[in-house]
This record gives structure tokens, C-alpha cells and sequence, in this order.
């Protein structure tokens, strides 16, 4: 949660418990956010009934909501009483990253996870699997799933790589295994050109899930292996990552732009009320 200087402006993200102490004072409020986490599960420390609540009271009069339109979920939200759906919010034309004598794209598959422990285990059996493809292929990993790998892949390390930084890749890749998380695909998204995504989704988290049927909505290729890869789906998996990705849906990317205007109206508005 961020507030201003002055405390007259809080956003929070997917969480909106902490709006709830400020909740009848003046102050601006905004949920950056396209989904709420008392959706997805429930923090020890209060029911799901008891957040549920509270958030239904802050949406319903106090508190302006940001949504990305590609990958709103409804049943993942609450009733809200001004919420604005945004694009892409597209930070990719602010880097530039040289390919550092990087010539054939298309041999890299980038893998990123997450930093998940509880879903190390699968995690550990993908890279095993994905060592055992004859192919061209080079599998590169994020900085957090390298870091996760077990002890006992050790030996398998020089299979891999992690040379570049997570949005050099993002950038310069097509092809991706991922765990779906609204800021990798954003990005992804973002980049403009066609790409193949191997969607993982360990935790079978709804989501996770939700994300994948909007990325099939875009008609964004997509693979889905939930939460394990089946020995007999082996060459699917293969055949995936090798095949060339098919356009999808042309996507607005201005979504910066448009939540600081909106964001900078309401500002303007409260201070000429003072």
C-alpha cells in the first residue's frame, strides 16, 4: 500500500483490507488491481466472509478500482461502485537491451516460475523433463526458478542458462514456459509480436486459471500443463514449443497513460473542493 506525504492519497493493490481504518475520512483511495486475493484464498487471520465484507463496504461508495480489461476476472472481484478498465500498461519502450551477439532467438525457450517454494517440487520435475527433449532448444531460466533449483539438479546447470536480465528476454523471446501471473503476460503482451506460452499452474490457482482462458480468449497460443506433464504429452510439449506461435488479437497498450489521467482528474477535482 502507498500514501501520500500528506496521507490524502492511498492506493493499495489486491488487498484492500488496509483501506478499511481510512474509510470514512476524505482521503482519495484507489485499488490497482484485477483481481482480489480474499478471491483466491484466505489469510489465517480473518475468514473469508469477514473479508469479503469489508471489501464489498470500501468498493460499494469509497474507493476508485483499476482493472485491466484483457484479464478482469468477475468472479474473482467484488461489486464495485467506479471501476475503470485500463489496457496493457506497457513499460518495455522505456528499455533497451543489446543482444550481446544473441543470433538465433527462436532456439531460446525463457523459463520463469516464480519464486514458489511450495511448488518446488513440481517445479523440479519440469526441469528434469524438459532436459530429457532432443532438441535445438536452449532452455533459459529466470533468476528466481534458477535460484529454487534443488541441489541434486546441480549437475544439470550446464544444460541451462541464465545470462540476460528477466526483461532482456521478455523483449527478445517468443517462446515461454511460465506461470502466468498478470505482470509476466502484460509484458509479454506488450512486446507486439507472436508468441508460444507453456502456461504452468502448480498451485491450480483461480487466478492463474483465469489468466489462461483470457490469454486463449486474445487467441494467444497457449499450452496449458496444470500441474504436471503426463509422460504422454511429452512430445506435445515438444511440438509446441518447436511450431511457430499464430498471431492473436491486436492489444491496446496505453494503460499508464490512461490510469494517471484518470488518477490526476480526481486529484485536480479534490483540490478545487478545498
Amino acid at each position: 500500500m502507498y500514501q501520500s506525504n500528506e496521507e490524502e492519497i492511498i492506493v493499495s493493490d489486491n488487498l484492500l483490507l488496509p483501506l478499511w481504518a481510512v474509510k470514512d475520512t476524505n482521503r482519495l483511495m484507489f485499488h490497482c488491481g484485477s483481481f482480489l486475493w480474499s478471491r483466491t484464498e484466505t489469510p489465517s487471520e480473518f475468514s473469508m466472509q469477514e473479508l469479503v465484507r469489508y471489501e464489498e463496504v470500501l468498493l460499494s461508495a469509497n474507493v476508485t478500482t483499476y482493472a485491466n480489461k484483457y484479464f478482469f476476472s468477475q468472479n474473482l472481484n467484488a461489486p464495485a461502485c467506479r471501476r475503470i478498465f485500463h489496457s496493457l500498461t506497457d513499460f518495455n519502450d522505456n528499455l533497451s537491451y543489446t543482444d550481446g551477439g544473441w543470433i538465433d532467438d527462436k532456439s531460446i525457450v525463457y523459463v520463469s516460475l516464480g519464486s514458489g517454494y511450495a511448488c518446488r517440487h513440481e517445479i523440479s520435475f519440469l526441469i528434469r523433463h524438459l532436459a530429457t527433449l532432443q532438441s535445438n532448444l536452449e532452455f533459459h531460466f529466470d533468476h528466481a526458478t534458477w535460484d529454487m533449483l534443488p541441489e541434486q539438479l546441480d549437475n544439470l546447470k550446464s544444460t541451462y542458462r541464465r545470462l540476460y536480465p528477466h526483461m532482456f528476454y521478455i523483449k527478445k523471446c517468443t517462446r515461454f514456459i511460465i506461470r502466468p501471473g498478470l505482470g509476466t503476460v502484460n509484458d509479454i503482451l506488450c512486446k507486439g509480436c507472436n508468441v508460444s506460452l507453456v502456461c504452468c499452474n502448480y498451485t491450480q490457482d483461480p487466478e492463474i486459471d483465469a489468466n489462461i482462458q483470457s490469454l486463449r480468449a486474445l487467441d494467444v497460443s497457449v499450452l496449458s500443463l496444470g500441474t504436471r506433464i503426463p509422460s504422454n504429452k511429452s512430445s506435445d510439449l515438444l511440438d509446441f514449443l518447436l511450431q511457430d506461435p499464430k498471431s492473436y488479437c491486436q492489444v491496446d497498450k496505453d494503460g499508464i497513460n490512461e490510469i494517471s489521467l484518470d488518477m490526476a482528474s480526481l486529484i485536480n477535482s479534490m483540490d478545487r473542493a478545498l
